[in-house]
């Protein structure tokens, strides 16, 4: 697995250890940096498709292993291994960055990525503090910037067709 360091301005270094898992069409990475580290898989998003590189959306799941599916139990993020820490809080739950909103900046809030970051609490989960979201959107964002750089098209075509195998198994048990 590729691993390289990065420098977040105001974060210090990070680094990265990814690889694709091609079963689901997503990028998994370990990330380790200053009070923060912990897994985080890209799953690109088909909703409205990129009509140019670096542009597009990418769910950002807080865990290692299948990525429940769309509208599932909150808590099935919390069986999710590996889910990262960031300030010393464990998040929970997935959200969505729209990679324009990504593009190189030297420090991003998690308002600026339009970014929501959930905090595991003993009765479920709850928004992080202002301090810890906006760490975690620099790391987001620096997930994004990298993933764009990538296979995304072959990503992108393997992702859309779990999702059309996820959707037949969902309408057979319907039915």
């Amino acid at each position: 697995m590729p691993t390289f360091i990065t420098l977040v301005p105001g974060y210090g270094a990070i680094t990265l250890t990814f690889d694709d898992d091609l079963t689901i069409g997503a990028t998994r990475y370990q990330v380790s940096g200053a009070r923060v580290h912990g897994v985080i898989v890209a799953i690109p998003l088909l909703d409205t498709p990129p009509q140019q590189p670096g542009t597009g959306r990418l769910a950002m799941v807080f865990g290692d292993g299948p990525p429940p599916p769309p509208g599932a139990d909150p808590d099935a993020f919390r069986r999710l291994v590996a889910r990262p820490t960031a300030n010393g809080l464990r998040l929970t739950g997935t959200t969505t960055v729209e990679i324009a909103r990504a593009a190189p900046a030297v420090r991003v809030s998690a308002h600026d990525l339009g970014v929501s970051v959930d905090r595991e609490t003993p009765d479920g989960a709850r928004p992080a503090p202002a301090a810890t979201a906006d760490r975690v959107a620099n790391v987001l964002a620096l997930l994004a910037r990298h993933w764009t750089h990538r296979r995304v098209d072959e990503l992108a075509r393997l992702h859309t067709v779990r999702l059309a195998a996820l959707n037949r198994s969902a309408a057979a048990r319907r039915d």
